[in-house]
């Protein structure tokens, strides 16, 4: 999930996710989208918890920034000898000052992720399938950090949809990424996706869930397309 970032994956787990990644190009494709639509997140998130300012002392941490130095550091500077020590750990990242965070609300509900797996969808590396599926897995991640159910659906036409209920539990990432494999093809059914959204609100924890619809615009014509004003 990036350098520096905890995983809850044990060592089993992830020397078989790597084996996962290893043997299908399009799930590794998959996978670093995702990285990097996870990292593009944080650091927005990052960037406007800054502009914004203030925020909770949670911490005590060495840093060379005066604004955060503790009071009793600053003291040091009404006495010589004990300045001079001050100014040299201020330089050395090695004074002591307050670590602060400015926690955002976070998301209430679930999450149903409906993803069109019709023919047009798929392609090569910068195709709407891979585009659709990375934001799937970036999407897990959060809504898995927030211990939240996140419902995959994929559908295309002629009846083929699967929909399979995740729900943050530990190692489940193994099995997220094996559903993003699935790919129907054929034709565009959103009648399909549209029930199964329905049944989930009906399903324990899921009333408050956010809906994400994924299609590449390929609107369905004829029979389907009239289904789908009908249900509207």
């Amino acid at each position: 999930t990036g350098a520096g970032r905890p995983s809850s994956l044990s060592e089993e787990d992830q020397r078989a996710v790597y084996e996962q990644l290893k043997r299908d190009r399009k799930l590794r494709w998959i996978a670093e989208a995702a990285g990097r639509i996870d990292r593009i997140a944080r650091d927005a998130r990052r960037e406007r918890m800054a502009t914004q300012g203030g925020g909770s002392i949670v911490d005590i941490e060495p840093t060379n920034d005066i604004s955060r130095v503790m009071p009793s550091e600053l003291l040091r500077l009404s006495h010589p000898v004990l300045a001079a020590d001050f100014k040299r750990r201020l330089l050395d990242h090695q004074a002591l000052g307050f670590r602060r965070e400015r926690r955002e609300k976070a998301g209430k509900g679930p999450v149903i992720f409906c993803l069109d797996s019709s023919g047009s969808m798929g392609g090569g590396k910068d195709s709407p399938e891979i585009w659709g599926k990375a934001v799937a897995l970036a999407l897990y991640r959060e809504a898995a950090s927030r211990e939240k159910p996140f419902l995959y659906i994929h559908f295309s036409s002629g009846g083929q949809v699967v929909a399979e209920r995740f729900e943050a539990r530990p190692g489940e990432e193994i099995a997220f990424i094996e559903h993003c494999s699935i790919f129907f093809g054929g034709g565009t059914d959103y009648v399909l996706a549209l029930d199964e959204c329905l049944k989930a609100f009906d399903e324990d924890g899921m009333t408050k869930a956010d809906v994400i619809f994924v299609s590449d615009g390929e609107y369905p014509t004829g029979r389907i397309a009239d289904r789908t004003e009908a249900y509207k």
